[in-house]
């Protein structure tokens, strides 16, 4: 019974991270947290039961979206999520239509995860 009770109180999130000091059209914000949001499906794992994709997928699919300052935030971020083996997608847009033709990191999308692996991480960060 404990066990049931433990599953049914675990969530899982996807967390899309953007960068505030970028100005840009209301439009490339939603293209590019989508490209954040769907990066993790581009994962050859499975969805094994009781894994972190697991729970967020039959979980509700829950997102959030926070902000960092600027890109230096960004990349301090990936940083740490990298060294909690914590997977995620730094989102690079191509330049076409905003930026001046320069690619330019825009946010970074973590795949799904435990919320108590993650709040830790984000959780003091401004939501968008």
């Amino acid at each position: 019974m404990d066990c049931i009770l433990h599953i049914r109180n675990t969530k899982a999130k996807q967390v899309c991270v953007w960068r505030n000091d970028l100005k840009v059209r209301t439009g490339k914000k939603m293209a590019q947290s989508g490209h954040a949001f769907e990066a993790y499906t581009k994962e050859a794992d499975e969805c094994d039961m009781f894994s972190p994709r697991w729970f967020y997928e039959y979980g509700g699919k829950r997102k959030i979206v926070v902000s960092v300052i600027n890109e230096e935030e960004l990349d301090n971020l990936a940083q740490t999520l990298d060294q909690l083996s914590i997977s995620h997608t730094v989102i690079v847009d191509s330049g076409f239509t905003e930026f001046n033709g320069v690619p330019t990191k825009t946010c970074l999308g973590i795949h799904p995860v435990f919320d108590e692996d993650i709040d830790g991480v984000t959780g003091n960060l401004s939501l968008y």
